[in-house]
């Protein structure tokens, strides 16, 4: 009914309620139900989702942190960490995860897009924003020539650079 419906929307998350049905016939009689425990499951929250470094180089570790919320409690959590790139880069279950870390030094190189989700002991799932990682690889460069000279000649050497994930913006000696 429409009372009942008022009631269970007015509970808390996280808050038990018992209730019962109740009849009454023409004559006054009332009858009712036996208790009917329902507990108001909360959708957990995810707070907050970081990086150690924005900028990490390839097979540098990078810490990724989040924190949560979940009126229930943690236990039998799962958290799931994603890269755009490499996809699936963590898969924990926990009871004491509150706050979560996790380091990752195998990520490849690219613009990573970074996110977490979050399931609950009730199997309700959340999905946080995605944060940014660059994970930069170094340029390859080759030098070619000759392994030896005669003195006062000229030497011509062949050197080239390309850089996987951007460009380059100077060549030294």
């Amino acid at each position: 009914s429409s009372s009942l419906s008022s009631y269970l929307d007015n509970l808390s998350a996280g808050s038990t309620a018992s209730l019962y049905y109740v009849a009454v016939d023409i004559y006054g009689t009332v009858g009712s139900s036996d208790s009917y425990d329902i507990r108001i499951n909360g959708v957990p929250v995810i707070n907050s989702i970081s990086v150690s470094s924005e900028l990490v180089e390839t097979g540098q570790e990078v810490q990724i942190s989040s924190s949560f919320q979940d009126f229930e409690g943690f236990d039998n959590v799962n958290i799931k960490t994603y890269s755009s790139i490499d996809g699936l880069i963590s898969d924990v279950f926990c009871t004491i995860c509150e706050p979560f870390s996790i380091f990752v030094s195998n990520l490849s190189p690219g613009v990573h897009d970074i996110s977490v989700s979050f399931k609950d002991s009730d199997n309700i799932t959340v999905f946080s924003n995605s944060i940014e990682l660059m994970v930069n690889s170094a340029p390859t460069v080759t030098l070619e020539g000759p392994i030896w000279t005669v003195a006062d000649t000229e030497v011509v050497f062949t050197a080239t650079a390309t850089d996987s994930d951007g460009n380059i913006s100077r060549y030294n000696w």
